[in-house]
């Protein structure tokens, strides 16, 4: 799925739609509405909120089944805290915090490349 914040957003237009709600703008996202400039606006409404299971759970799943989505999701969160006002985060932000933590251990990185949080990639490698 090449973006998944605009197919939940085409998705969940399609269902309000079939409900007879008002829809007054396109389906978009952050990458749209931030080309657009559109995306510090102050006239939207939230229309629903979904909290995440804890950290703990999280990291369980993502350890004992494998689970890759959350893997590249956690690595994307980490990258959160790169900068206090991003709202969007990316593989890279998370790799470069994960670089900055093993290095503030006293671990070189110099031989660690990421590319993406599960590991999977081609270009994800470690050397000794």
């Amino acid at each position: 799925m090449p973006d998944p914040a605009l197919f939940i957003s085409r998705y969940m237009t399609e269902l309000l739609k079939k409900e007879n709600i008002k829809v007054t703008e396109a389906p978009s996202c952050h990458r749209i509405l931030s080309q657009e400039e559109k995306w510090n606006r102050k006239d939207r409404k939230m229309i629903t909120t979904s909290y995440s299971p804890p950290l703990k759970d999280l990291v369980r799943i993502a350890n004992h089944t494998s689970n890759n989505l959350y893997t590249d999701a956690l690595l994307k969160t980490i990258g959160l805290q790169y900068r206090s006002d991003d709202v969007i985060s990316s593989f890279d932000k998370g790799i470069k915090l994960v670089h900055k933590h093993w290095e503030s251990k006293g671990i070189k990185t110099s031989s660690l490349w990421m590319f993406d949080g599960s590991g999977l990639a081609p270009t994800d490698k470690i050397t000794a």
